[in-house]
């Protein structure tokens, strides 16, 4: 919602039309959220635990141009053009905010919310569910440290890989830690062959099918990638192929009722939409999956979902989530 109000809003006061010119502006990602907590100049890239209504939020979103452009600048405004390493480390010229983007890391933790203005066409499912389109994220690197920069790195990435990658770049060994991430750096620098081959999406023993309340089945569920395959077992949520507004496309709905028993295989690198299900045709590959599958799980530290407690509540604590039990 706010990056097509940002858009919106740019098209509206800094784009114009001109001489056949046509103005777009393509606003692919948020870099950065800045917050000011108090009526006091200073801003942080974060909410300090104390606050619970900060006074300002900036964002600072990644906009893509097209090759050329015409901007109207008003009175009370100020377009300045940058190069990127003139940015980095100059908060003097640029203030805080603005330096802090030669260094930029943005990383999602899973597929939008389409209930809550989120979209994720042409992958099927959403949040919470292990298809493609709850699981699949993307994220964005910037650094005057990257080998080869300007491309688009597909080497399969797990959200655990960020702690060894970034604690390499900080100078920090973390080789003696049991660890399920690994260091991704030097691919995502120079283009290298990605050291992971392999992801656990999850693995749900606790929901037992409990019926279709929101118009899918419930029951337990887990899903493996590895290589150009993924496997998903039981029930993945829903996974139906929801299309974006401005798409022109029609919502397609899929066969939701899954049971415990339900087996998916996918050679998702060709079929990235999930939509031709060929265990049957490749059961070696479904037994191999399996195997990996029941590696991960006997390794798993047994799920625990305790009571909810009333003294964790934030109002017991100053209006903010912290701990209170010792």
């Amino acid at each position: 919602m706010a990056s097509n109000s940002f858009k919106v809003f740019n098209l509206d006061i800094l784009g114009r039309p001109e001489q056949g010119i046509e103005v777009d502006w393509v606003v692919e990602d948020t870099l950065g959220n800045w917050w000011r907590p108090n009526f006091e100049a200073p801003q942080y890239p974060y909410i300090p635990a104390h606050i619970t209504k900060p006074k300002e939020q900036r964002k600072l979103f990644l906009v893509q141009l097209g090759e050329k452009a015409n901007f109207a600048v008003p009175r009370n405004y100020k377009l300045v053009a940058a190069p990127l390493f003139e940015l980095y480390d100059n908060s003097p010229g640029y203030g805080p905010v603005i330096a802090s983007l030669p260094q930029a890391l943005s990383s999602s933790d899973n597929g939008g919310q389409v209930t809550a203005g989120g979209n994720n066409w042409p992958l099927r499912g959403w949040k919470t569910s292990l298809w493609e389109g709850g699981i699949r994220s993307v994220g964005f690197v910037n650094s005057d440290l990257i080998q080869k920069p300007g491309r688009v790195y597909r080497g399969l990435m797990h959200v655990s890989d960020w702690f060894p990658t970034i604690s390499h770049l900080a100078g920090v060994s973390v080789e003696d830690i049991p660890l399920d991430g690994v260091n991704q750096w030097v691919s995502i620098s120079e283009n290298l062959t990605p050291p992971r081959n392999e992801i656990l999406d999850n693995i749900d023993p606790i929901d037992t099918f409990w019926g279709n309340p929101d118009g899918y089945s419930h029951c337990r569920s887990a899903a493996i990638r590895k290589g150009d395959w993924k496997l998903l077992l039981g029930c993945p949520g829903n996974g139906d192929w929801v299309a974006a507004p401005e798409s022109g496309s029609k919502t397609q709905s899929s066969s939701n009722q899954h049971s415990a028993n339900s087996v998916f295989l996918f050679n998702i690198t060709g079929d990235p939409q999930e939509k031709r299900e060929i265990s049957d045709q490749f059961p070696d590959v479904v037994r191999d999956l399996l195997g990996s599958m029941y590696k991960y799980n006997n390794s798993a530290v047994p799920a625990r979902f305790p009571d909810p407690d009333p003294k964790s509540k934030p109002l017991n604590h100053g209006g903010a989530w912290r701990p209170w039990k010792d």
